[in-house]
């Protein structure tokens, strides 16, 4: 019996341990193996796999240089099989690299609706947006800094999602913020919060409409609050340093009222906020919406 064919009696599985992720890959059927990552922590982790050596005896089922959002449990990455006739009962040494991100990378960015931060019925003033990039040309509109500012006192959650982050203001002109991590992948960051009155903490759910602070930012004596939509796109470059490979975009959000639906809002505007059954359920499978329609 040949030594590969003694580590395969031995052990199907093969791994490469990396801090709280591991990777591993397994043989399935004649010389084909399937990759997997197996993530001990909770929170999303956007990883790039690149191979180390010539891989022209080997073919994918995805895309090499591959990367992949994992989340917590055992994840399935791509599976190898070889190119024509090899040597099947050698057990592969496959050499490769991880390169890991925080967060979710390059995520598919779904069109909602995002409410107007005050309570059922509400008038709220829209101070406008912040772009940093105005003058820029850029390729896309996802590319350039974007915010926008509400005139109001309390600060409510414009969309559902599970808070990422909370950080206090600190006192010495460093405004709090609360980082929601929406479903799509996407972070809304609420910033300007007054010091003293953050009520949200990290890995809670919130909903539309929730009032998670007071508004610390001040204008012409008018409280107001910063409010964006991002996300982070990867880009695999191998010509740069690793760092360069990630980079923050931002999302234009679209907004529902009591007269219109997915519209940009006009600088000091007044709306009226709504919170319609459908703005509650619009990111819901249709298995959760069965859920909720028996649950009342």
């Amino acid at each position: 019996m040949s030594v590969g064919v003694l580590l395969f009696s031995i052990s199907s599985l093969f791994a490469q341990d990396l801090d709280d992720i591991k990777i591993v890959y397994e043989p399935e059927g004649k010389g084909d193996y399937i990759f997997y990552a197996v993530n001990g922590i909770a929170k999303d982790t956007h990883m790039v796999l690149i191979f180390d050596q010539e891989m022209s005896g080997w073919k994918s089922d995805a895309i090499l240089p591959f990367q992949m959002t994992i989340r917590a449990g055992k994840v399935r990455l791509f599976k190898l099989s070889r190119v024509g006739r090899g040597a099947e009962d050698e057990v592969p040494d496959f050499k490769f690299k991880t390169h890991f991100f925080k967060g979710v990378g390059n995520p598919v960015i779904t069109v909602v609706e995002y409410t107007i931060p005050g309570e059922d019925g509400q008038e709220v003033k829209f101070k406008g947006s912040t772009a940093l990039d105005d003058e820029t040309k850029l390729e896309s509109e996802f590319d350039a800094y974007y915010a926008v500012n509400f005139y109001c006192t309390y600060i409510r959650a414009m969309r559902s999602g599970t808070v990422e982050m909370v950080k206090s203001s600190t006192g010495d002109g460093k405004p709090g913020f609360i980082k929601v991590a929406h479903k799509d992948g996407t972070i809304g960051t609420y910033k300007g919060i007054l010091r003293g009155t953050l009520k949200a903490y990290e890995n809670q759910d919130i909903e539309a409409g929730q009032i998670i602070g007071v508004a610390g930012f001040r204008f012409e004596d008018n409280l107001y609050f910063d409010f964006s939509v991002s996300y982070m796109k990867v880009e695999v470059d191998t010509a740069k340093d690793v760092q360069e490979w990630s980079s923050t975009k931002y999302v234009k959000p679209l907004f529902r009222t009591a007269k219109k639906k997915k519209i940009e809002l006009k600088p000091n505007t007044t709306y009226i906020a709504v919170y319609p059954a459908d703005i509650r359920t619009q990111e819901m499978t249709k298995a959760e919406k069965k859920k909720l329609k028996k649950s009342k």
